[in-house]
Parts: structure tokens; C-alpha cells; sequence
């Protein structure tokens, strides 16, 4: 990859929000010379005070991150032309945008990327973890393999997104990231009819059920993380689920037989079988 050695190399970060700060946490953990500017300059200082970073001044970088939102992407290309910024690599991380927001940089002369971490950013900057996948596409081979460096570099995984398909590759990240919000709205209110002194502040508890799961899923794998009635194939089980959602909201019973279809062409072949059958005796299979 043509960036210099991870020690000196220049990088600017343009966005100081959530993906901004954490970008840029995530380069100075691992050596580059990070700077970082905003268009709000309170924010770009309050980020530079929090990492211990400069606010930008120079205009030579080895890469150039822009954090800002989806719709900023094309005014903030255009702005580093008129600037007269010598031409580098740059990439964006939105998710659903695609790498052509990055085109008057690339008519410039500039080697364009697009770079998106499939992490939930916290409101405090901080590293990320290694591991995170990062959807990569570029205009070119010669981009595609550079941004697919980086990916790696950050301690990430690149997954190469298909041409046309940014939308589909962002809904795919956001129902991983917050469809289980929906989930858990729905065993609340499941729970409010089933059990005394249940709100919202006590469903809080189900934060634990979730992290649980997710643990053991990154141990075992999605499908080897599962447990329920769902993979075990038990249809009584199944079947009394069934009965309990005839007396609940009529959303709720759609969502549980969804999420319980797909689920089972998670499991297994061996087992995947036995789950569908229990699911149609139990009139939830979708």
C-alpha cells in the first residue's frame, strides 16, 4: 500500500462526530500523525482536545477521511479542489453512498475509496476493536486493493461491496445494528402482560439476554450461538408461543414468525428441517 510507514504518516480527518472521532482514535493508536478539522470549529476542538490531536493546518496528507454525513460528501469533495489540496487518497465511510460522491477528487486526480465500518460508534471516541469488517469499493482495482490495505491496517476485515448494491450493503448493517431494538421493544411489551411491575426501566434487564447472546455467537458463530425452542425443533414449545400471541398486538405475532423463519434457515441442514416442521405445526412459518 503506498501510505508511508504507519509512524509518519499524515492523515486529516474532515468530520469530528461519532465515525470521525473514532477513525481518528483508531490512526493515532496505531501511529499516523492524525489532524483532524471540522466545519463547526468548537467540535473540531473539542475532538483535537480529547485525543490530543492539531487541529489541520497543513494541506499535504497521505489520506484524507471524510466523516461527514451522506449528503455532504459531493460539497466536501469539491471543497479540497478548490482548495488546491495536492492530490492522495481519500475515502468517506458512509454506507449507503456510493464511491462515485468522491468523483470531482477523482477527476482531480486524487485515488478515490470508499470505506465503511460496520460498527455502532459510541458518543465518546475511541479505538475500534480489531476484527470490525469494513465494506470497501472503489472506481478501480488500483483503489479497490489500497482501500482494502487500509481496511486491514485498521485491524479490520475489507468485504468488497458489488457495484450498485450500497443500499442493500447499508440496510444489511442496519437491520444487524437495530432490528434487535425492535425485538426487544417487542418482548417488553410480551413481558408487561406476562409478569408484575414490568417497564421500561426494568427491560433494561434484557440488555443482558442480548450481550449473552451476542457472546456466545462470537465464540460459537451465529447459528451455534442460537438457543430456544427454535433450535432445539420443539414444537409444544412452539405451538404454546402460538396461542400466548393470539392475545397480544397483531405486530408482534408477524415479527416473531419472521424472525423465527429466517432464523431457521440459519440452523444447520440437519436441523433446519426439523425446525421448519416445528414452526408450520405450530402455524408460524412464513
Amino acid at each position: 500500500m503506498p501510505l508511508p510507514n504507519p509512524a509518519i504518516g499524515r492523515v486529516l480527518v474532515i468530520g469530528c462526530g461519532r465515525a470521525g472521532g473514532s477513525l481518528a482514535a483508531t490512526l493515532t493508536r496505531l501511529g499516523f500523525a492524525v489532524a483532524v478539522r471540522d466545519r463547526d470549529a468548537a467540535k473540531a476542538r473539542a475532538l483535537a482536545r480529547r485525543l490530543g490531536l492539531p487541529i489541520a493546518r497543513s494541506r499535504r496528507w497521505d489520506l484524507v477521511v471524510l466523516a461527514v454525513p451522506d449528503r455532504a460528501i459531493p460539497a466536501a469533495a469539491r471543497a479540497l479542489v478548490r482548495e488546491g489540496m495536492p492530490p492522495t487518497l481519500a475515502v468517506h465511510l458512509s454506507g449507503a453512498t456510493p464511491v462515485e460522491a468522491l468523483a470531482p477528487l477523482a477527476r482531480a486526480g486524487w485515488r478515490t475509496a470508499k470505506l465503511h465500518p460496520v460498527f455502532a460508534f459510541a458518543s465518546e471516541p475511541a479505538p475500534l476493536p480489531r476484527g470490525v469488517a469494513f465494506g470497501v469499493a472503489a472506481p478501480d482495482a488500483a483503489c479497490l486493493k489500497e482501500a482494502s490495505a487500509l481496511a486491514r491496517r485498521l485491524g479490520g476485515r475489507p468485504v468488497a461491496i458489488r457495484a450498485g448494491m450500497d443500499a442493500a450493503w447499508h440496510l444489511a448493517t442496519v437491520l444487524a445494528g437495530n432490528a434487535f431494538f425492535a425485538q426487544g421493544a417487542a418482548a417488553l411489551t410480551v413481558m408487561s402482560r406476562a409478569a408484575e411491575g414490568v417497564d421500561r426501566e426494568a427491560g433494561n434487564a434484557l440488555v443482558h439476554l442480548f450481550r449473552s447472546s451476542l457472546d456466545n455467537a462470537l465464540r460459537e458463530g451465529m447459528a451455534g450461538g442460537l438457543t430456544g425452542p427454535l433450535a432445539r425443533g420443539d414444537a409444544r414449545t412452539l405451538a404454546a408461543h402460538a396461542r400466548a400471541l393470539q392475545d397480544l398486538p397483531p405486530g408482534i405475532g408477524i415479527l416473531y414468525s419472521a424472525v423465527c423463519t429466517l432464523l431457521a434457515d440459519l440452523l444447520p441442514r440437519a436441523r433446519r428441517a426439523a425446525a421448519r416442521r416445528a414452526l408450520d405445526r405450530a402455524g408460524l412459518l412464513i
